[in-house]
């Protein structure tokens, strides 16, 4: 329809005038408004994205272990994948990320739960919000006196970070105040992330 108008306004204005000047400058803007609607409907049938990630290897976890260049997000979905030119022609964002050929994966998430270690905690000591060493070393202390010399004492949640409020100092522990305490039975106490162990000379015997 908006081509249909086009055409008649050039009948009118080009046919109809004898102006040769005239003929030339209508032609030009004929050709002018022409493109510029075309290039408005390529514009219009791109799909809106919220980022473009271009020029990357993006590695798509799929059952092909396949690569592509480009990806287009819509809120939280990844909704295309493929060459850079490609997405660009089919998307439209105003934030466009240029990966400069860094690599991208999708984001992984791991659940899960450690139902052992659960069961086993409550039958450990538990530091949780302990502020001292020495408050861990009293509760040691009382545990052996429920227990018969080579019985082991274990427990969860020490923290050296929350020793020595006020003072700045944070070490870790040795095995010499457990020893004192515990010098029959071995001790192993977890650290609160599970990636250390505070232990006793008779545990490492």
């Amino acid at each position: 329809m908006v081509l249909a108008f086009r055409v008649t306004l050039f009948y009118i204005f080009v046919v109809q005038n004898n102006s040769t000047a005239m003929k030339n400058i209508l032609l030009i803007l004929f050709a002018t408004v022409t493109a510029a609607g075309a290039f408005m409907s390529v514009v219009s049938a791109k799909k809106n994205a919220d980022i473009i990630i271009i020029n990357a290897k993006i590695y798509c976890v799929d059952a092909k272990n396949s690569t592509a260049e480009a990806l287009a997000v819509h809120g939280s979905k990844i909704i295309a994948v493929g060459s850079s030119q490609d997405i660009q022609n089919r998307y439209a964002s105003q934030n466009i990320i240029d990966a400069k050929g860094k690599t991208v994966v999708p984001g992984m998430i791991d659940a899960h739960g450690h139902l052992l270690g659960l069961g086993a905690s409550l039958t450990e000591l538990n530091f949780a919000g302990t502020t001292s060493a020495q408050q861990i070393t009293d509760m040691i202390a009382q545990r052996v006196k429920e227990l018969k010399p080579g019985e082991w004492i274990r427990g969860r949640g020490w923290d050296q970070n929350d020793w020595g409020i006020g003072t700045g100092k944070k070490p870790f522990p040795t095995a010499s105040p457990l020893d004192i305490v515990a010098p029959n039975n071995p001790v192993v106490l977890s650290r609160v992330d599970g990636h250390a162990l505070w232990v006793n000379s008779k545990a490492m015997e």
